[in-house]
């Protein structure tokens, strides 16, 4: 069927121009895209090649017939081509995605844009309509926007299950700890006082050097376990807050280590209102960023604080060391820096390392207040 003299009249009427002629010929041998012209009421007067490739109509088809062919039975009902005709006749120009319908009944995404033509007084002279097959490229934003969703739940799942970790590696530090307290600190007590009331009772001076040095290794030993109750469970952290602790560590790691260690509170009692998990979190951290430096940074000297920053409470540990490339994934294993990311991602933060060989070490930990 070819189309009638009105058709030709209207196509005419909106499209010609004394140079149409070579510009019509150049939309024709586009393939890649459907162009084509609509008179005012929406009804098609010229078809292109692309139009012919992507929607599968010949022009003898199309010409005549008005454009919501090509759209759903449910964009139809919805007035959605009728729609799309009032914002380009009252904008001038309109884009537009959504799915379009082939001659097979198959479907395809189409990226759309309709512009209005006006003849030099201003009035609606018809509509060019531009339509490309998207399809691929949609199907590849869905592809990418599943797998940012599968990422997402993965570092959500990842960071639930770092939680559940670092939570049950506390209740096994706690447990230690008791059982520690419970049976061999007061075994120990008990066996320090045997040894106090033997030598007492001691005549023989070898058996009182013996008793007298037993004594003194139980009591070094009471020391020591009470220096490893401290590691697994710091008690000022529950009674005095995170600064406290902080504050003990520092102490108890210069006098263990002999490296100078500097302690500043800015944070003070704001600090307590840090969930107590957090907090341990924090001190755990402090902890292995302090032992790192003795196993690893030959330092003299370290400056430790506790600050607040926003909504995050901050530690910051700094030492006069060597120092390394932490880009150097073996080096940074060695630190433990997977161990303390994760603790702190698990408490709402975050741990940065800043460091250079020959320029000393900065660990930087966050975690959320509220």
């Amino acid at each position: 069927m070819q189309p009638d003299a009105k058709i030709l009249k209207r196509r005419g009427e909106v499209g010609s121009q004394p140079t149409d002629e070579p510009f019509r010929l150049l939309v024709e041998s586009v393939v890649d895209y459907a162009v084509f012209l609509m008179d005012p009421a929406g009804n098609i007067i010229s078809w292109n090649n692309g139009a012919q490739r992507i929607k599968g109509y010949a022009e003898s088809e199309v010409v005549g017939r008005n454009f919501s062919m090509f759209y759903s039975l449910g964009d139809r009902a919805l007035k959605v081509p009728e729609g799309l005709l009032q914002s380009a006749e009252r904008d001038g120009h309109v884009r537009h995605e959504g799915w379009r319908v082939r001659k097979d009944g198959s479907r395809f995404w189409a990226d759309v844009a309709i512009t209005a033509l006006r003849w030099p007084d201003g009035s609606l002279r018809g509509f060019a309509k531009v339509t490309r097959d998207v399809t691929e490229r949609r199907a590849a934003e869905e592809s990418l926007r599943e797998q940012r969703a599968l990422l997402t739940k993965a570092a959500g799942d990842l960071l639930a299950l770092t939680r559940r970790l670092v939570d049950a590696e506390e209740a096994e530090r706690r447990r230690v700890a008791r059982e520690l307290h419970d049976h061999v600190g007061q075994n120990l007590s008990a066996l320090s006082l045997n040894l106090e009331i033997a030598l007492a009772k001691a005549a023989v001076p070898e058996v009182r050097s013996r008793l007298s040095d037993s004594l003194t290794m139980v009591e070094a030993t009471v020391e020591a376990i009470e220096n490893v109750m401290a590691d697994l469970r710091p008690p000022l952290l529950e009674e005095y807050g995170l600064g406290a602790a902080l504050e003990r560590h520092a102490e108890d790691f210069a006098r263990r280590t002999g490296i100078a260690v500097s302690f500043e509170d800015q944070a003070k009692e704001a600090a307590r209102s840090l969930r107590l998990e957090f907090a341990v979190s924090l001190f755990r951290i402090a902890q292995e960023a302090l032992n790192n430096v003795a196993k690893h940074a030959s330092a003299k000297q370290v400056r430790m604080s506790l600050a607040l920053n926003g909504l995050d409470a901050v530690v910051s540990i700094s030492d006069d060391g060597h120092g390394f490339d932490p880009a150097a994934s073996a080096r940074a294993q060695r630190w433990g820096m997977r161990t303390m990311r994760e603790r702190a991602e698990a408490a709402g933060g975050r741990v940065d390392v800043f460091s250079a060989p020959g320029k000393g070490t900065q660990v930087v930990a966050s975690a959320r207040i509220s």
